[in-house]
């Protein structure tokens, strides 16, 4: 370890501040510095922080939105002007009034003794506003004095300030069409010349009493009324523009603002929301949640009060909640640029970034502020456009709220909210395959299942304790498959959009702020498999038929309370509903259980009655009495739940809003005779029965259950409460009369209970003839029925339960009617639902127990069940085999002896099914005293039985907690269909939680936290999480140790640090000691030696490069940012920041990274883990290594690690960082913020460095009067770079500052110099080159190979020969997974193993809505033949048609110009086949080598694998474009490559190995000029030089960074600047010659032919070029016209159409190709969002364009299935490999030799047929 010097205790406070904070200040160096020892002083630094309370960016942004309205909206209400805080304006224009007409009229008495020509009047709609000059009335005007007519104008803008930009728009006829442009006067003040005169111009005018001393001055030009006056009449609605007037003469201008109201968790509004409601804004009650129950989320209305439920519904005692963050608007703090307008906002302020900012730089909980931040880059989701300021910041709220919560919490809440569901395309997502479009069955949508693995919880392979990868003889082990994609896809069902409801700053009545709600008729109801391959509900949850008899009234019971209303909450049938008003469910989805005919039955059923029918007017409940029912006592007193003395007479009711019974407790009366409740009656108040957790087994010996009015018929288990009883005299069955005497309405009893009870009537279950209605006896008197709705009864019919069983094993359940021979019921047969029934194709995972099962390919197992074939819509025959099963059920365990007493996790794994407590049975007595087996294990027999049977129950300690088990294996066996044997056929019997029947919300809820459970508890998750957060506190690599540590402390959720001081070891406590437990987990990562020692910074790799974004807080911090306006004098009066720190809008993409935006849509950083972890020895083994190269060998990831075309963020950051210094906060000079504006202003940004005009914030970081150049560039490098800054690096920086002409400029200087050196950039220490420690090699020779690593990397001069041949690449990369089977379709003359076959029909059918339907001639399909001598393949149809928005790229097939590509995707071997969908060979799903992983069909993964094809890791870190670029130039073709974008995906393709190429060159663009160009006006003439020494200067090797990740930013540095440079003098002087759209893409390729255009003077021979057309992922959008695809495809056609034409007129169209590419395909079969988006496919279709191109064709093989498999994905397999592809295009640029193609493709020799240049060309 180097030698502590002085200064190393504040430098490891600095250090560590600078981890834990957004940034190290002055005051908390100067705070953790005191104690001592330091590790004492972090930890306790550390327990206080996450003491504090939390600051809410919601609750920043409420209190400050700024929202003007003239009247109450459904959002709030409006405010009145003479209540307090009501706001007022000196300006008279405010932004209300944009979009009116100004007109100005001159006045008719000019006052005596003015000289200016007197005064007009402006007036807005025909109201007076003020009056203004008239000569400023000419000077608009443009005209003579004489001419006084009225000027009449609309308004475009308003800056509300005094002289601000008001901009207005000329009548021009009958319109307003004119440019807009400036009032000449500005914002004027609001100035009448006497009271007398505003009166006579009919102004509404407020008494003021002649006096300001009601008002104060809030901030610039706005005044806030301080009390209340006397005027409750006005109506607020009514009176804008309302002016109130003084007697110096002074007026103001009442500024109507929408009003919300307070309604948080702690304080929830006490009505609802009604009276708002009843000025016409919505009800502002929250609907009852997971987020809101516990606690005091939730109160109880008062009584006799009405409140409201909802838009729809008041009533008294309501349960009233509210939601977290949900405060109340300050109008003294507003601030102008939080203005909500229920719209997508005007203002030139990023709210969201904004409000963000201002929180990470002025929050007092830090740590927490900095933990939110590294949670939310794992939850990565571009919550930025797409949705309203309060909901994105609600959003970012979940991780600030639970920094040091649970991470569980974190998952469920992400999961739940609005945003996550709309990014990730399951909400409003329905039952898997649950509609059929044209045919088309629906498979759900997968993005939220591959997002919620590989992103939220535990990433794509698994992972040891300690990070490290855990591998299978070599090979890393994917957690997942596309199996289990598509089994975890269905648990993201059925989730729907919160109620719409007030108080809320939300756009179109949207409520993107409170959770989603289950639609459990939207859910999926099968069996789920888990990524253990097990099943969701397997260990901790109990069988419902477990549940002990009246589990309502036993242990562990829970019941909410409801208020007033009866309609329970999480178990609400169709009748709760006041009738007349509809179910939340849409009547679609309500009856998807029902087939057309009996939904036909049902809605004849509702016809038949009217509303003058007679019926109950309330459904019959349990009431319990008071006095008696121990149940009433315990839910009205919960002070009495322990008291089992006897109930007294007398107590008062406090009705708690939920109560759970900690024992069990005696039934009385009524509660006796019942099997189980909904809800039940106390006093006048409702509560509802939550009945615990449970799962069934999805096959059992059922007993038929039928409806009361259709022929719905299900087989149900006996042992459920799920149908009540329909008891028919013995004599009279069938029949269609039948009683009941139901307990309350809607009961649900077993089968046990209905036999009891018909058998006290002396009658029979009946089993009435199919489709009757049975007059029910008791209909009305009893209220056992509610007319028109589904009532299931129990019949004493056996049935069965069979297995439809595809060819890949999956089974589909269905219920079978078995021998009944009942009339209605002769002859069995299989029930009517469609989901149970014989073709059900609701197919789910099962573990078949020999791996063997029966398939349609053997027959059936040789005649063991039926052949089972069906034609479907789309003509496809499948085949399918129809199974009798039985049951087996005996224990798992025998005996003591059997267990293994040492491996808990094992015995856990076998036990797949819970149980209740033990208490619940009968409190334990029918059980002996536990056999204790270890600490961890007690095994109960029953005491009838002495013995292990499947009864026995096992408690185990795991996971810091006891968990009950039953000892019992259920399996399924196959019967022989013949002779009912049983076969050598079974499979484990799957469990699931929605019940067939009877769905409910809870269950669905139970469900989703199961799959979350599931998913957060797996062995991978700690680790990743672990890994995750280190690395997002600013660790790229941490030791496995480290993880390991922090890893445990997540799975203990405990961290003790171990501090030393004074001899004693002292200890830090942190954690509540639960699983996923955050402040366990943050106080191991920032308080473990590995976070914290100053010794490992000597370590080469050791640290990270510093993400961008907290590069900037950390600057705007330490250099003690303060939000602020300039010099108010320039034009008037100031407009006020409020504190608030306004960022500018596109930041994110001027930096490369901002709060609230996705890094798909920034593109700078990647979280890839390539797992890869190798000896420091094989660093340099093999040669000299770049830097980059170092980080791919090593394993090292950083997030904020930059590879390739990244100088757009580099400049772009510190153009930013620079403005702020010389300028302030401003959008000036390339600066990251927002500026004042005034009317009068022509050059607005033209001033001299030191000039704070236009700024809304300054540093005001101020020097010591006594400070020399070494201390305040000492305290600067403290501060900035925690003290890593070099000595050299210091001497350097203090000359500059000796050099400034005054101190202040010499500050600024510094300031900009040391933000340019590595150790701002990076967290390695850094020493002189000569001075450093190298990493350890084990050669002389490899020490010589290092040097030449970290030696300065200098870009090559440009070259100075000229070639006669150019030519150039356009790879042109479609983002998100373009939907190619809609660009290219067959058509005619189809052909099919010389069968003719109509193939076009078969796309119609299997793409459903997702079609492109219209034909020729109508503005749809261009057409294209394929018959022609080019095609080496025979393609299955003559003719193809073009999707109707490429008639360009159509027009250019047609000319021979273009070719299509099809079926084309990543393969690692050959592939024969026909690409159709399924699943091809294993060898091509699975990449066989060590360190490479399998293809999962995500975004991220598939575009390296695309962008890199190197399977096996042969050239690690390079992409196939950066590796063509090295063979060029190694070849001998002078070649450049450049990418109009910068981000992850352009740098994977680019990347070359760093020796023979540059690294590419970003074309970037600014908003001014289109360049992008580098420190415009630098402080001093030799700024660049200083910032090269600084960097590396290749005279200067002493002052280079020893670190890797300083290293790499150096390189990348001074590369940049190079660029810049030398790109904006290539393209300064180039323009175009055509017009290029307006459009992303159309900006690009601009750019891109200005390149070209450059090439005869750059001396080029070659270029690459990467352009980017991104937002092709269509989950839930493709379909024919005016949507993504079609706008997308649009603004290709257009874009591609400019620059061939700027080809041909440049005349290097025959030089050029443009290659188009994306990372995958779609899925033929549209997903279940509507049948309107669809899925990750894998193979899909390409073009290759240019004048060289052959032309005319379609290479590789176009598909001849689309219907696909019966998997139901359509996910198409390819048969043509990218390299197969792209080996005639490298060849065409000049690469022929084997070797070279070779480096280029590095598994090329696996493929056959690979297309030449001849081919291609």
């Amino acid at each position: 370890a180097p030698k502590q010097k002085r200064g190393d205790a504040t430098r490891r406070v600095a250090r560590f501040l600078e981890r834990a904070t957004m940034g190290v200040t002055r005051s908390a160096l100067r705070a953790v510095s005191k104690d001592a020892p330091l590790e004492v002083g972090f930890a306790r630094w550390v327990s206080n922080q996450m003491a504090l309370p939390t600051t809410s960016h919601r609750e920043y942004y409420r209190q400050r939105v700024f929202s003007s309205a003239k009247m109450t909206t459904s959002v709030g209400r409006v405010s009145h002007p003479c209540h307090a805080m009501s706001r007022w304006t000196r300006y008279a224009l405010t932004k209300l009034d944009i979009g009116g007409v100004l007109t100005i009229e001159r006045e008719v008495v000019v006052p005596e003794g003015r000289g200016d020509g007197g005064l007009a009047i402006l007036l807005v709609d025909g109201m007076a506003r003020t009056t203004i000059n008239q000569f400023d009335v000419m000077e608009q005007r443009g005209n003579s004095k004489e001419d006084h007519d009225a000027l009449s104008y609309r308004i475009c803008n308003v800056e509300e300030m005094v002289g601000g930009m008001v901009t207005l728009q000329v009548k021009n006829g009958e319109d307003y069409n004119a440019p807009c442009r400036p009032l000449i006067t500005g914002n004027p003040v609001v100035h009448f010349s006497s009271l007398a005169k505003a009166q006579s111009l009919q102004l509404y005018i407020l008494s003021s009493n002649g006096t300001k001393s009601d008002f104060i001055k809030s901030n610039g030009d706005t005044y806030i009324r301080q009390t209340r006056a006397l005027c409750n009449s006005v109506n607020p609605n009514e009176v804008y523009p309302a002016l109130t007037y003084f007697s110096d003469g002074d007026w103001l201008l009442f500024d109507p603002q929408l009003r919300i109201r307070s309604n948080s968790l702690q304080v929830p509004l006490r009505d609802g929301g009604l009276r708002l409601a009843r000025l016409g804004a919505l009800c502002a009650n929250v609907e009852r949640q997971f987020v809101n129950e516990e606690g005091d989320g939730c109160v109880l209305s008062e009584n006799n009060v009405m409140a409201c439920v909802n838009e729809n519904e008041s009533a008294s005692n309501v349960v009233i909640c509210g939601s977290p963050g949900e405060v109340d608007n300050i109008a003294s703090m507003a601030f102008d640029g939080f203005r909500f307008e229920g719209k997508a906002s005007t203002s030139d302020i990023d709210a969201k970034s904004t409000a963000w900012m201002s929180a990470a730089l002025t929050a007092p909980d830090q740590l927490r502020q900095r933990t939110a931040w590294a949670l939310s880059q794992i939850f990565t989701l571009d919550t930025h456009s797409s949705f309203a300021t309060e909901a994105a910041l609600h959003h970012y709220d979940i991780f600030v709220r639970h920094a040091f919560g649970n991470y569980f919490d974190i998952l469920k809440r992400v999961s739940y909210s609005p945003l996550t569901g709309k990014l990730l395309s399951y909400i409003n997502a329905t039952a898997s395959m649950s509609e059929d479009f044209g045919g088309v069955t629906l498979p759900p949508d997968e993005k939220m299942a591959r997002e919620v693995i590989g992103r939220f919880t535990m990433g794509h392979v698994m992972l040891n304790d300690d990070g490290t990868l855990r591998l299978d003889e070599g090979r890393v082990i994917a957690h997942y498959d596309d199996e289990s994609i598509r089994t975890l896809a269905r648990a993201w069902t059925g989730f729907t959009p919160p109620r719409r409801r007030g108080n809320i700053l939300a756009r179109t009545y949207q409520n993107d702020i409170d959770p989603m709600v289950i639609n459990p008729w939207g859910r999926d109801v099968f069996p789920k498999g888990n990524l253990n391959g097990g099943y969701i509900g397997d260990h901790d949850y109990p069988l419902c038929v477990d549940l002990p008899d009246q589990m309502f009234l036993k242990a562990g019971a829970r019941f909410r309370l409801l208020g007033s209303r009866f309609v329970p909450e999480g178990q609400e049938e169709e009748w709760d509903r006041p009738r007349g008003q509809s179910s939340p469910w849409s009547t679609r989805q309500k009856h998807s259980r029902y087939t057309e005919r009996e939904e036909d039955m049902y809605l004849s059923s509702l016809s038949s009655f009217d509303e003058n029918d007679e019926l109950p007017d309330e459904p019959k409940y349990i009431v319990l009495p008071a006095g008696e029912s121990h149940l009433h006592k315990l839910l009205c007193s919960p002070a009495l739940l322990d008291e089992k003395s006897s109930i007294p007479s007398h107590y008062e009711c406090q009705f708690p809003m939920y109560v759970t019974l900690t024992t069990n407790i005696p039934c009385f009366g009524i509660e006796c005779q019942i099997d189980t409740v909904r809800v039940v009656k106390v006093d006048d108040l409702y509560y509802e029965f939550i009945r615990p957790p449970c799962v069934e087994l999805a096959f059992y010996h059922g007993k038929t259950i039928v409806t009361s009015h259709s022929s719905s018929i299900q087989c149900g288990n006996p042992g459920l409460a799920q149908a009540t009883e329909a008891c028919c005299l013995p004599d009279d069955i069938p029949t269609n009369d039948a009683s009941r005497h139901c307990m309350y309405t809607s009961e649900r009893v077993t089968y046990a209970t209905a036999m009891e009870r018909c058998v006290e009537e002396e009658r029979l279950p009946c089993r009435y003839t199919h489709g009757h209605t049975p007059p029910w006896s008791d209909r009305l008197t009893n209220k056992c029925h509610m007319v028109g709705y589904a009532e299931y009864h129990w019949t004493d019919g056996n049935c069965g339960i069979m297995a439809r069983i595809n060819s890949d094993g999956r089974v589909a359940i269905v219920h079978h009617k078995g021998n009944d021979t009942t009339e209605g019921f002769a002859g069995g047969g299989w029930f009517g639902s469609e989901e149970l029934g014989e073709l059900s194709h609701h197919f789910f995972r099962v573990n078949w127990d020999t791996g063997f099962f029966p398939t349609p390919d053997d027959n059936c197992g040789n005649g063991a069940c039926e052949f089972q074939t069906h034609t479907t819509t789309t003509s496809k025959v499948t085949t399918t085999c129809l199974c009798h099963t039985t049951l087996f059920e005996e224990p798992v365990f025998l005996s003591t002896c059997s267990i293994s007493h040492d491996n808990i996790s094992e015995i856990i794994q076998q036990l797949h099914i819970g149980s209740v407590d033990l208490s619940v049975h009968n409190n334990g007595d029918d059980y002996d005293d536990p056999i204790l087996i270890g600490n961890h294990m007690k095994v109960f027999i029953r005491s009838d039985t002495g013995a292990y049977d499947t009864d026995t129950l096992f408690q185990i300690f795991h996971m810091g907690q006891w968990r009950t088990y039953r000892n019992l294996r259920s399996r399924v066996h196959i019967q022989h269909v013949e002779d009912g044997s049983t076969t050598n056929y079974s499979f484990r019997n799957p469990p699931h939680f929605m019940n067939f029947l009877d769905r409910y919300k809870r269950d669905a809820e139970y469900e989703t936290d199961a799959v979350l459970q599931s998913l957060f508890r797996h062995g991978s998750t700690a680790p990743f999480v672990a890994t995750s957060l280190i690395r997002s506190f600013g660790i790229s690599r941490p030791s496995p140790r480290y993880v390991q540590v922090v890893s445990q402390a997540f799975r203990e959720g405990v961290y003790q640090s171990e501090v030393h001081g004074e001899g004693d070891i002292k200890t830090g406590f942190f954690g509540t000691g639960k699983y996923g437990d955050l402040s366990a987990t943050v106080a191991a990562i920032l308080l473990d030696r590995e976070g914290m020692a100053l010794e490992l910074d000597g370590e080469a790799t050791h640290g990270s490069l510093r993400e961008p974004l907290l590069k900037l807080t950390s600057f705007l911090r330490a250099m003690e940012f303060r939000p602020d306006v300039g010099d108010s004098g320039r034009g008037g009066s100031s407009k006020a920041s409020n504190g608030v720190s306004s960022i500018g809008k596109g930041v994110a993409r001027i930096i490369g990274q901002m709060a609230h935006h996705h890094e798909a849509e920034i593109g700078l950083f990647s979280t890839f883990v390539d797992g890869r972890d190798k000896s420091d020895a094989d660093i340099v083994d093999g040669g000299p290594l770049s830097p980059l190269e170092q980080v791919s060998r090593m394993g090292l990831v950083s997030p904020e690690v930059p590879t390739g075309a990244i100088s757009r963020h580099i400049i772009g950051l510190l153009n930013g960082l620079f403005s702020i210094i010389k300028w302030g906060l401003t959008d000036c000079h390339e600066g990251i913020g927002t500026s004042r504006s005034y009317a009068n202003e022509s050059q607005l940004c033209d001033y001299p460095e030191g000039s704070y005009d236009r700024s809304s914030g300054v540093l005001s970081y101020s020097l010591n009067t006594k400070s020399n150049a070494k201390d305040v560039v000492d305290e600067l490098a403290m501060l900035l770079t925690a003290g890593r800054l070099s000595d050299n690096a210091c001497q350097i920086i203090q000359n500059a500052y000796r050099h400034a002409h005054d101190p202040v400029a010499g500050l600024r200087l510094a300031q900009q110099l040391i933000i340019v050196t590595p150790e701002f950039h990076s967290s390695n220490a850094v020493t002189e080159m000569n001075q450093r420690t190298a990493v350890k090699t084990s050669s002389n020779k490899n020490k010589n190979d290092l040097k030449k690593i970290m030696n300065d990397i200098q870009s090559p001069s440009l070259i100075t020969t000229v070639s006669d041949s150019y030519k150039a690449i356009i790879y042109l990369f479609q983002s998100g997974g373009c939907d190619s089977y809609n660009m290219i379709i067959p058509f005619s003359g189809c052909e099919v193993d010389g069968v003719p076959t109509n193939l076009y029909q078969e796309y119609i059918s299997v793409r459903g809505r997702v079609a492109v339907l219209t034909s020729e001639g109508d503005g749809g399909l261009m057409m294209i033949d394929t018959v022609n001598t080019k095609t080496p393949i025979s393609q299955v149809c003559e003719t193809f048609g073009v999707h109707p928005r490429l008639e360009f790229l159509a027009s250019l097939y047609n000319e021979e110009d273009l070719l299509f590509m099809a079926n084309v995707g990543v393969l690692t071997e050959s592939h024969i086949g026909d690409g159709s969908s399924g699943v091809t060979k294993e060898h091509n799903r699975h990449v066989e080598s060590k360190s490479a992983l399998p293809l999962f069909l995500t975004h991220d993964i598939q575009t390296r694998l695309v962008h890199r094809l190197d399977p096996e890791n042969s050239a690690p870190g390079t992409g196939v474009l950066g590796r063509l670029v090295d063979v060029l130039q190694r070849t001998g073709y002078k070649t450049n490559s450049f990418s109009t974008v910068s981000n992850t995906r352009a740098e994977d393709v680019l990347q070359g190995n760093g020796e023979t190429s540059e690294s590419a060159s970003y074309l970037g663009r600014n908003n001014h000029d289109g360049i992008l160009r580098f420190n415009p006006q630098p402080s001093v003439g030799n700024m660049t030089q200083i910032m090269n020494l600084l960097n590396g200067d290749t005279n200067e090797m002493s002052s280079v960074s020893a670190g890797t990740f300083g290293t790499i930013w150096s390189k990348h540095f001074k590369s940049a600047i190079m660029e810049n440079e030398k790109v904006n003098q290539m393209l300064s002087q180039r323009t175009t010659l055509v017009d290029f759209p307006d459009s992303e893409l159309g900006r690009q390729l601009e750019l891109v032919s200005r390149t070209i255009k450059t090439h005869s003077v750059r001396n080029t021979e070659r270029d690459v070029f990467y352009v980017e057309l991104p937002g092709f992922d269509s989950h839930s959008e493709p379909e024919p016209s005016s949507t993504l695809l079609d706008k997308k495809f649009t603004e290709m056609n257009n874009a591609l159409k400019a620059f061939v034409s700027e080809m041909k007129l440049q005349k290097e169209w025959n030089n050029i190709a443009v290659l188009s590419s994306s990372e995958f395909g779609r899925t033929l079969r549209p997903n279940n969002n509507d049948g309107r988006g669809t899925n990750h496919g894998w193979a899909g279709h390409y073009f290759l364009l240019g004048g060289n191109v052959n032309g005319g064709q379609i290479v590789g093989e176009y598909p001849h299935d689309l219907a696909g498999k019966e998997d139901g994905m359509g996910r198409m397999v390819p048969t043509t490999s990218w390299e197969q592809v792209l080996n005639g295009v490298v060849e065409w640029l000049g690469v022929s030799s084997e070797e070279d193609l070779r480096k280029v493709f590095p598994i090329r020799d696996k493929f056959n047929s690979l297309f030449t240049k001849d081919v291609l060309f």
